[in-house]
Protein backbone atom coordinates (compact mmCIF):
# COMPACT_ATOMS: atom_id res chain seq x y z
CA UNK A 1 0.00 0.00 0.00
CA UNK A 2 1.85 3.05 -1.13
CA UNK A 3 2.19 6.06 1.69
CA UNK A 4 0.06 9.01 1.84
CA UNK A 5 2.11 12.06 2.14
CA UNK A 6 -0.52 14.48 1.56
CA UNK A 7 -0.13 16.16 4.77
CA UNK A 8 4.06 16.60 4.46
CA UNK A 9 4.00 20.59 4.56
CA UNK A 10 6.52 22.58 5.90
CA UNK A 11 4.38 23.04 9.24
CA UNK A 12 4.57 19.54 9.86
CA UNK A 13 7.81 18.56 8.50
CA UNK A 14 8.88 21.48 11.36
CA UNK A 15 6.84 19.40 14.09
CA UNK A 16 7.82 16.64 12.93
CA UNK A 17 11.71 17.11 13.63
CA UNK A 18 11.09 18.67 17.28
CA UNK A 19 9.05 15.19 18.31
CA UNK A 20 11.90 13.46 17.07
CA UNK A 21 14.58 15.23 18.35
CA UNK A 22 12.36 15.58 21.84
CA UNK A 23 11.77 11.94 21.61
CA UNK A 24 16.01 11.40 21.27
CA UNK A 25 16.63 13.10 23.80
CA UNK A 26 14.26 11.93 26.12
CA UNK A 27 14.46 8.01 25.21
CA UNK A 28 12.73 6.44 28.81
CA UNK A 29 10.05 9.01 27.80
CA UNK A 30 6.14 7.53 26.86
CA UNK A 31 5.09 8.00 23.12
CA UNK A 32 2.85 10.91 24.14
CA UNK A 33 2.91 14.24 23.34
CA UNK A 34 5.44 16.59 25.83
CA UNK A 35 2.15 18.54 27.05
CA UNK A 36 0.35 15.06 28.27
CA UNK A 37 3.32 13.74 29.84
CA UNK A 38 4.12 16.91 32.46
CA UNK A 39 0.20 16.50 33.27
CA UNK A 40 1.32 12.62 34.11
CA UNK A 41 3.99 13.81 35.86
CA UNK A 42 2.00 16.52 38.04
CA UNK A 43 -0.99 14.07 39.17
CA UNK A 44 0.89 10.43 39.62
CA UNK A 45 1.87 8.95 43.23
CA UNK A 46 3.29 6.15 44.43
CA UNK A 47 0.26 5.38 46.18
CA UNK A 48 -1.93 4.91 42.87
CA UNK A 49 -2.54 2.15 40.60
CA UNK A 50 -3.33 2.23 37.04
CA UNK A 51 -4.15 0.60 33.52
CA UNK A 52 -2.96 0.65 30.52
CA UNK A 53 -3.99 -1.01 27.12
CA UNK A 54 -0.83 -0.85 24.70
CA UNK A 55 2.42 -1.44 26.18
CA UNK A 56 5.95 -0.74 25.99
CA UNK A 57 8.35 2.67 26.80
CA UNK A 58 5.33 3.62 28.99
CA UNK A 59 5.13 0.72 31.02
CA UNK A 60 8.30 1.00 32.46
CA UNK A 61 7.81 4.93 33.40
CA UNK A 62 3.75 4.36 35.02
CA UNK A 63 5.86 1.45 36.86
CA UNK A 64 8.13 3.31 38.35
CA UNK A 65 6.13 5.90 39.46
CA UNK A 66 3.13 4.32 40.98
CA UNK A 67 2.03 1.69 43.20
CA UNK A 68 0.86 -0.90 40.94
CA UNK A 69 0.27 -1.54 37.07
CA UNK A 70 -2.29 -3.49 35.05
CA UNK A 71 -1.04 -3.57 31.39
CA UNK A 72 -2.85 -6.04 28.37
CA UNK A 73 -0.67 -6.20 25.25
CA UNK A 74 -1.69 -7.71 22.20
CA UNK A 75 1.02 -8.34 19.92
CA UNK A 76 2.79 -11.82 21.59
CA UNK A 77 6.53 -10.03 19.87
CA UNK A 78 5.83 -6.88 21.42
CA UNK A 79 5.07 -8.48 24.69
CA UNK A 80 7.90 -10.59 24.89
CA UNK A 81 10.07 -7.76 24.01
CA UNK A 82 8.33 -5.47 27.13
CA UNK A 83 8.51 -8.48 29.51
CA UNK A 84 12.58 -8.19 28.69
CA UNK A 85 12.40 -4.43 29.49
CA UNK A 86 10.37 -5.35 32.32
CA UNK A 87 12.36 -7.68 34.13
CA UNK A 88 15.73 -5.47 32.94
CA UNK A 89 14.49 -3.30 35.36
CA UNK A 90 13.41 -5.55 38.20
CA UNK A 91 9.71 -4.48 38.07
CA UNK A 92 7.91 -7.83 37.84
CA UNK A 93 6.49 -7.61 41.05
CA UNK A 94 4.58 -3.91 40.79
CA UNK A 95 3.15 -4.96 37.08
CA UNK A 96 0.39 -7.49 36.32
CA UNK A 97 1.37 -7.78 32.41
CA UNK A 98 -1.31 -9.54 30.11
CA UNK A 99 -1.16 -10.94 26.57
CA UNK A 100 -4.14 -11.14 25.04
CA UNK A 101 -4.47 -11.47 21.64
CA UNK A 102 -7.85 -11.96 20.96
CA UNK A 103 -9.61 -8.85 20.86
CA UNK A 104 -12.88 -9.56 21.91
CA UNK A 105 -11.28 -10.74 25.26
CA UNK A 106 -8.94 -7.72 25.64
CA UNK A 107 -11.78 -5.69 25.74
CA UNK A 108 -13.31 -8.01 28.17
CA UNK A 109 -10.33 -7.81 30.87
CA UNK A 110 -11.32 -4.41 30.87
CA UNK A 111 -14.89 -4.94 32.01
CA UNK A 112 -13.41 -7.20 34.67
CA UNK A 113 -11.83 -5.11 36.58
CA UNK A 114 -13.75 -3.40 39.48
CA UNK A 115 -15.19 -0.21 39.64
CA UNK A 116 -13.46 2.74 41.04
CA UNK A 117 -10.50 0.35 41.50
CA UNK A 118 -7.81 2.80 38.92
CA UNK A 119 -6.51 6.49 39.43
CA UNK A 120 -5.51 6.33 35.84
CA UNK A 121 -6.11 4.43 32.61
CA UNK A 122 -4.06 5.14 29.64
CA UNK A 123 -5.42 3.88 26.40
CA UNK A 124 -3.27 3.29 23.10
CA UNK A 125 -3.93 -0.03 22.13
CA UNK A 126 -5.82 -2.03 20.44
CA UNK A 127 -9.64 -1.85 20.02
CA UNK A 128 -9.87 1.60 21.90
CA UNK A 129 -13.21 2.79 21.52
CA UNK A 130 -14.50 -0.01 23.70
CA UNK A 131 -12.01 0.03 26.01
CA UNK A 132 -12.17 3.79 26.89
CA UNK A 133 -15.89 3.13 27.05
CA UNK A 134 -15.71 -0.18 28.94
CA UNK A 135 -12.85 1.99 31.52
CA UNK A 136 -15.32 5.06 32.37
CA UNK A 137 -16.80 2.69 36.09
CA UNK A 138 -13.44 1.45 36.52
CA UNK A 139 -11.83 4.91 37.33
CA UNK A 140 -11.93 6.74 40.77
CA UNK A 141 -13.67 10.00 40.78
CA UNK A 142 -10.97 12.40 40.70
CA UNK A 143 -8.93 10.11 38.18
CA UNK A 144 -7.29 10.20 35.06
CA UNK A 145 -8.32 8.64 31.51
CA UNK A 146 -5.56 9.24 28.89
CA UNK A 147 -5.92 8.60 25.16
CA UNK A 148 -3.49 8.53 22.85
CA UNK A 149 -3.71 9.82 18.59
CA UNK A 150 -7.96 10.79 19.81
CA UNK A 151 -7.48 12.83 16.53
CA UNK A 152 -8.39 9.71 14.94
CA UNK A 153 -11.37 9.09 16.73
CA UNK A 154 -13.18 12.18 17.38
CA UNK A 155 -14.28 15.39 15.69
CA UNK A 156 -11.25 18.18 16.22
CA UNK A 157 -9.19 20.76 14.85
CA UNK A 158 -6.16 19.20 15.29
CA UNK A 159 -3.65 20.20 12.36
CA UNK A 160 -2.07 16.44 12.93
CA UNK A 161 -2.51 13.79 10.10
CA UNK A 162 -5.42 11.79 9.58
CA UNK A 163 -7.53 14.26 12.18
CA UNK A 164 -11.46 13.62 11.69
CA UNK A 165 -13.63 17.29 11.20
CA UNK A 166 -16.56 17.86 11.99
CA UNK A 167 -18.16 16.45 8.62
CA UNK A 168 -16.77 13.28 9.39
CA UNK A 169 -18.30 12.98 12.57
CA UNK A 170 -17.61 10.01 15.27
CA UNK A 171 -14.80 7.35 13.98
CA UNK A 172 -17.44 4.79 15.23
CA UNK A 173 -21.10 5.16 17.53
CA UNK A 174 -19.43 3.61 20.43
CA UNK A 175 -16.80 7.08 20.24
CA UNK A 176 -20.07 8.66 19.79
CA UNK A 177 -21.91 7.19 22.96
CA UNK A 178 -18.07 7.62 24.59
CA UNK A 179 -18.31 11.76 24.42
CA UNK A 180 -21.38 11.77 25.36
CA UNK A 181 -20.87 10.14 28.73
CA UNK A 182 -17.45 11.85 29.26
CA UNK A 183 -18.97 15.38 28.20
CA UNK A 184 -18.95 16.89 32.09
CA UNK A 185 -15.03 15.54 32.56
CA UNK A 186 -12.79 18.10 32.21
CA UNK A 187 -10.51 17.48 29.08
CA UNK A 188 -7.48 18.62 28.27
CA UNK A 189 -6.34 17.90 24.94
CA UNK A 190 -2.86 18.20 23.34
CA UNK A 191 -1.43 17.93 20.24
CA UNK A 192 2.60 18.25 18.84
CA UNK A 193 1.37 18.89 15.37
CA UNK A 194 2.34 14.67 14.24
CA UNK A 195 -0.61 13.06 17.23
CA UNK A 196 -2.50 14.36 19.68
CA UNK A 197 -3.63 13.07 23.01
CA UNK A 198 -6.22 13.74 25.10
CA UNK A 199 -7.01 13.50 29.04
CA UNK A 200 -10.24 13.57 30.67
CA UNK A 201 -10.10 14.09 34.22
CA UNK A 202 -13.20 12.34 35.97
CA UNK A 203 -15.40 14.36 38.14
CA UNK A 204 -15.49 14.56 42.02
CA UNK A 205 -18.61 14.07 41.75
CA UNK A 206 -19.22 12.04 38.93
CA UNK A 207 -22.34 9.43 39.04
CA UNK A 208 -22.91 7.62 35.62
CA UNK A 209 -26.34 6.96 34.01
CA UNK A 210 -27.13 3.98 32.83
Amino acid sequence: MARNFAHWNLRYIKNRLAVLIYEKKNPSLPWLTKESIVFLENYLTSEHTGLELGSGRSTIWFAKKVNYLISIEHDNDWYEHVCNMIKEQKLSNKIDYRSCADLEHYAAQVTALDDDSLNFCLVDGKVRDLCSVNVIPKIKNGGLLVIDNINWFLPNKSYSPNSLRDVDGFKTDAWRFFAEEVKTWQCFWTSNGVSDTAIWVKPISYARTD
